[in-house]
């Protein structure tokens, strides 16, 4: 599907997104999940034991976000996930479990993934470009107002994310969501196989939680 508007097409031009769906998801091998992420998260630390940040943020993918974050003055989310948990060792967020795969994925790729209620999105999402002062509602129930060429994408209802300020508050997930879509975010310089390589991970887990889990779409753009 070509959800980019010919505004993102032209500002944006090599920025890809990947999309996976999944439809009745039905999470019932916390156990192995469990087991699974904290794997993950000890091998990944091992990777980061002489971590600094001042030669982290020259790699890929990281970098291209850095850059693209600090245009707006903002520091990269997924940059203080890593370092919140593969280097200061805190908790794991205790969370939706669709979420907790979202976030394994960003971990280990670096990448700015999101992940909507289905049920809850309304008509045809694009991917645009803003011209400043676009609102919607944040998850922390607080009014965002949209800077000057953030990347966003909406439904017929409104704007459900932004790169720099995150997911709004109607379409998130909870543990009653069933069909859920995951969008990674990209901006310019991140690889097309880079997406696909996180899209076949992010499905990876979540059919370590739900073993008969097979995807609707799983489809990259750009």
């Amino acid at each position: 599907m070509e959800l980019r508007t010919d505004k993102l097409r032209s500002i944006y031009p090599k920025a890809p997104f990947g999309i996976l769906e999944i439809h009745n998801f039905n999470p019932e091998n916390l156990a192995t999940f469990v087991e699974l992420r904290q794997n993950l998260i000890t091998q990944l630390q091992t990777k980061f034991e002489t971590y600094q940040r001042s030669e982290f943020i020259k790699t890929e993918p990281i970098c291209h976000y850095i850059r693209y974050f600090k245009k707006f003055k903002k520091t990269y989310i997924v940059l203080l996930q890593i370092e919140s948990i593969l280097i200061w060792n805190q908790d794991f967020p205790d969370t939706v479990l669709a979420v907790q795969a979202m976030f394994l994925t960003e971990l280990k790729h670096g990448l700015l993934i999101a992940a909507f209620d289905r049920d809850k999105m309304k008509g045809p999402l694009t991917l645009d470009v803003a011209d400043g002062g676009e609102s919607y509602m944040g998850v922390q129930e607080k009014l965002i107002t949209l800077k000057k060429k953030d990347i966003y994408i909406q439904d017929t209802e409104g704007i459900i994310i932004s790169n720099i300020y995150g997911q709004d508050m109607r379409t998130r997930v909870t543990d009653a969501s069933k069909n859920i879509m995951f969008v990674i975010m990209g901006v310019e310089g991140i690889h097309k196989d880079t997406i696909e390589r996180s899209l076949k991970d992010l499905l990876y887990y979540l059919q370590v939680l739900d073993k008969e889990l097979k995807p609707t779409t799983f489809e990259i753009i750009g």
